[in-house]
């Protein structure tokens, strides 16, 4: 489906179209012609006078649907950034969400997550934040594929900043969400690849362990779920 609405594929269309139709004519003229027929006047332009009409039809069908597509690429862009905006807004109201992310985590990503960990309202509040950004990152990337937007490029170095993820966070939370398999589908829409989800996410369990809230089983515990997920990057 993503490949029928790819703006490229659509606009190599419209340029093969008229092209195909103009061979098509020139095959029949010169057909015409090497049997040593007369072409009547009539003969020749009908048929091109038909062609062209199609042809327009079909750039007028174009141009409205490239319309509703720039339209919707602009609203899909503009509703991205402002999600983004709300994130960063996170990030100036409460720095110790920005120890999520490699500049910030440093040499202490446990001590992040420790006091993450300790607090519930700060826990609940990096657990909507990893939520919305991978939110963002998958419709990002989403819209590009449909709508041809730009948005998941100027983003790129968010999702490389995920897949490095020094806190695990973003790891547990996927864990937490989906299987392995699920999981690593669900990174390949975003543009994200964190290597070893398991380890991470046992980092981020041990913490709360500690700070007596973790809740549920260790979802990383069977030998295979951890051997599958050390594996979710080198395919």
């Amino acid at each position: 489906m993503n490949a029928l609405w790819n703006v490229g594929t659509l606009d190599h269309v419209i340029l093969l179209f008229p092209m195909t139709v103009f061979a098509v004519i020139l095959a029949g003229v010169l057909y015409r012609l090497g049997r040593k027929r007369r072409i009547r006047t009539t003969e020749f332009w009908e048929p091109i006078v038909a062609c062209l009409t199609v042809v327009l039809v079909f750039v007028g069908i174009y141009a409205g649907y490239a319309s509703f597509r720039n339209q919707t690429r602009l609203a899909a862009e503009t509703a991205l950034n402002e999600g983004a905006d709300n994130l960063f807004a996170v990030e100036i109201d409460h720095p110790e969400i920005r120890c999520l992310y490699t500049n910030f985590a440093h040499d202490d990503p446990a001590g992040c997550v420790a006091r993450l960990a300790a607090d519930r309202d700060r826990w609940s509040l990096a657990i909507f934040y990893v939520e919305e950004s991978w939110f963002t990152l998958e419709k990002a990337n989403e819209d590009r594929a449909n709508w041809g937007s730009q948005y998941a490029n100027d983003i790129a170095y968010w999702a490389d900043d995920v897949s490095d993820d020094p806190s695990g966070m973003f790891a547990f939370y996927l864990l937490n969400q989906h299987s392995v398999t699920d999981a690593k589908a669900r990174m390949a829409r975003a543009g994200v690849c964190i290597p070893d989800l398991c380890k991470r996410y046992s980092e981020v369990r041990s913490a709360l362990v500690t700070a007596k809230a973790a809740d549920g089983p260790d979802l990383c515990a069977s030998p295979a779920v951890q051997k599958q997920s050390r594996s979710v990057c080198r395919d």
